[in-house]
């Protein structure tokens, strides 16, 4: 069982335990508590994220006496039955004053779902399909355009033996063949590191402006200049293998003279003011670490007050993945981190 703070940095607390023990049916079992400074979520699947995640270790397999319990009520709530109290009653017991109820924020983030009929119709599996095919369609004429270039070298170059010579058109026809591929593939290896997605995410942006044109009425327009294509990726995404990472695809615009962020999805809408805004965060994801293709990813991470508790939505612009773009990326997410900062007052 894990209890961690939104986000990383954060401090991740872990207990080992046995099963039956949080049902009291077996009081004879040890509990056993770690504690870990987490820096970098785990990369790709693995079967124990806590052990997986990159940080310091502050204590490992702390043996727990019984009477120890009852101070982890407050956030292990499940062993109220073994120990007989709640999380109130523990902390009353130890001299703990119960934390006073937040106050309720006077600005909140309103967070609401597109309409049924209009929602959900851009990230489908047909379109994550179709966006794929594109990139796959790209590796493929790389291999087409070597195929070429091979064919032309046949074709000017057939044998050096004496007996198989090329005709003066055949040679120019190879040579032809060659600068040609040559000419092809420095064009498709130049997309793959400078946009591998570019087709895809130009076909996704049409499939949207039309989906979107069908809506009534527009939180964000589509044709506004100002508006920026972008994705929410949740974090369980990040490093993941999935034919599409991201949760909504819309446009983001900062109405700077109201000091509201909004947002029009394909599946929500946003509208957050500056001062419910509560954190705003550049965070990196290293795509491929510790390989020579790794590539940094960069997410805006906007944390607001909302009345449903806790809300977090990691925000980039939409394609621009490429080796060669990460710089393009950094100042992209910086801008607006501090475009944010500065319609909440808090310049940077």
């Amino acid at each position: 069982m894990r209890v961690a703070g939104p986000g990383v940095p954060n401090t991740t607390v872990a207990l080992d335990f046995c099963p039956s023990l949080k049902e009291a049916a077996l009081r004879s079992c040890t509990a056993y508590l770690s504690v870990k400074n987490i820096t970098a979520n785990p990369q790709g699947a693995v079967l124990d994220a806590y052990e997986s995640a990159k940080g310091a270790l502050l204590a490992r397999s702390v043996q727990l006496n019984p009477d120890e319990l009852p101070a982890l009520l407050p956030r292990f709530p499940a062993f109220q039955s073994l120990t007989g109290h709640t999380a109130a009653s523990a902390l009353q017991q130890l001299g703990v004053k119960p934390e006073p109820p937040p106050e309720r924020a006077a600005a909140v983030a309103e967070i609401r779902p597109v309409p049924p009929e209009y929602a959900g119709k851009v990230l489908t599996r047909r379109t994550a399909l179709i966006g794929n095919a594109f990139v796959l369609g790209a590796l493929l004429a790389m291999f087409g355009v070597l195929g070429l270039m091979f064919w032309g070298g046949t074709t000017a170059f057939p044998d050096s033996k004496p007996t198989r010579q090329a005709s003066p058109a055949e040679k120019a026809l190879g040579i032809a063949l060659i600068a040609l591929g040559g000419l092809a593939f420095l064009g498709v290896g130049a997309t793959f590191f400078i946009d591998p997605s570019w087709l895809g995410n130009r076909y996704l942006s049409k499939r949207v402006r039309k989906e979107f044109a069908r809506r009534p009425a527009h939180l964000v327009d589509p044709e506004n200049p100002d508006a920026t294509f972008v994705e929410v990726v949740p974090k369980l995404n990040w490093g993941q293998m999935k034919l599409e990472s991201a949760s909504d695809v819309g446009f983001l615009l900062l109405d700077k003279q109201r000091r509201e962020i909004l947002f029009e999805g394909d599946k929500e809408c946003y509208r957050i003011p500056a001062a419910a805004v509560t954190s705003c965060e550049v965070e990196v994801h290293i795509v491929g670490q510790g390989t020579h293709g790794a590539t940094r990813v960069f997410y805006v991470v906007l944390r607001g007050h909302h009345p449903g508790g806790f809300w977090e939505a990691p925000v980039r612009k939409r394609g621009d993945t490429g080796l060669f773009l990460s710089r393009k990326r950094q100042r992209w997410t910086d801008g607006l981190r501090r475009e944010i900062l500065e319609m909440r007052g808090h310049p940077v």
